[in-house]
C-alpha cells in the first residue's frame, strides 16, 4: 500500500521531507544547488505481501530530466534481505503490490525484512531501456552487481539515482509489518515531458499499469503548460532551506502560479 503527498496536510511529514538531513545530501549527490521536491511516499506491506519488482523512479514521472533521486526512509528498524538470486524483471508493472500475472518472479536467499535491493550502475546503462523489453530482460545479462541495503535502524537513510533499478522482497508471514517512507527530489529548472514530441518515456509512462504515479502528480499536471519548467507551488523549492520558508502546501499548480526562474 503506498499513500503520496503527506507533508500537504501533515506538519511532521513537511518537517521530514523538508529537512536539510535529506535535501543537503541529496543536493550534492546530484551535484546542483537548488532542490525541490516532487513527492513523498509512504509504503506500507503486511506480512505475506509480494515482493516489489525490479524498477526506476524516473520512468514513472512527466519530468525531462536526469538530476533526480529519492530517499528512503524506514519508520521502524529493519532486518534486511539476502541479495536476490539471478531471475528476469519486470520493472514497469509495480512498485508495491502484487506480482502481475505473467511476470517472473525472483528467488530470495533468505528473507528477514522487504529490504531494498539495488541493480548496481544500472541507471548508467543508456540501452537497457533503449534496445530492451524491459518486461522480459533477465538482469543477469547485464551484468549489474546486485547491492542490498542490509539491515536499517531508524534515522538511516537511503539514496538512489532516479534512473537505478531497484526492488524489494516479499514481506515474510509472522513478521511485523514493513513501515517506509520515501521523498523524490528534482533539480530546479527541470521541465515537463512534451506531450505534441514523440518519446520513448512518455510511451512507457502511458502504458497500463505503469501510471501509478499519477495519483500522485495528476492534480498538478493538469494545470502545467506543455514542456512548461516544473515549477509550482506543488513542486516547492526545499535547498537552499530558506527557500520554502512560509510555504502553503497547495494540491494543484494553475499556470498562473508558475514560479519564475
Amino acid at each position: 500500500l503506498q499513500f503520496f503527498n503527506s507533508h500537504v496536510s501533515n506538519a511532521l511529514f513537511r518537517q521530514l521531507v523538508y529537512s536539510e538531513a535529506l535535501t543537503g545530501p541529496a543536493t550534492q549527490l546530484l551535484g546542483v544547488k537548488r532542490l525541490r521536491l516532487f513527492q513523498d511516499c509512504i509504503f506500507y506491506k503486511e506480512p505475506g505481501y509480494a515482493e516489489t519488482n525490479w524498477h526506476s523512479d524516473l520512468r514513472m514521472t512527466p519530468l525531462d530530466t536526469n538530476n533526480f533521486l529519492t530517499a528512503w526512509v524506514p519508520l521502524r528498524a529493519i532486518a534486511g534481505a539476502s541479495p536476490p538470486g539471478t531471475s528476469k524483471s519486470d520493472p514497469p508493472r509495480s512498485k508495491e503490490g502484487e506480482q502481475p500475472s505473467g511476470s517472473t518472479k525472483r528467488t530470495h536467499r533468505k528473507v528477514q525484512d522487504s529490504g531494498m535491493q539495488f541493480a548496481a550502475g544500472s541507471h548508467r546503462d543508456f540501452a537497457l531501456p533503449f534496445w530492451h523489453d524491459m518486461r522480459e530482460l533477465d538482469l543477469s545479462t547485464r551484468g549489474y552487481d546486485l547491492q542490498g541495503t542490509g539491515s536499517m535502524e531508524i534515522g538511516d537513510v537511503s539514496f538512489h539515482h532516479g534512473w537505478l533499478l531497484h526492488s524489494a522482497g516479499s514481506q515474510p508471514k509472522g513478521t511485523k509489518p514493513r513501515y517506509a517512507v520515501t521523498a523524490s527530489y528534482f533539480a530546479d529548472g527541470a521541465r515537463l515531458l512534451r506531450k505534441k514530441t514523440g518519446s520513448v518515456h512518455k510511451h512507457m509512462l502511458s502504458m497500463t499499469g505503469n501510471n501509478e504515479d499519477q495519483e500522485s502528480y495528476g492534480g498538478w499536471l493538469a494545470g502545467m503548460k506543455d514542456g512548461a519548467v516544473a515549477s509550482c507551488p506543488s513542486l516547492p523549492l526545499v535547498f537552499p532551506p530558506h527557500t520554502h520558508q512560509g510555504f502553503e502546501p497547495s494540491s494543484a499548480c494553475p499556470p498562473t502560479q508558475q514560479e519564475p526562474l
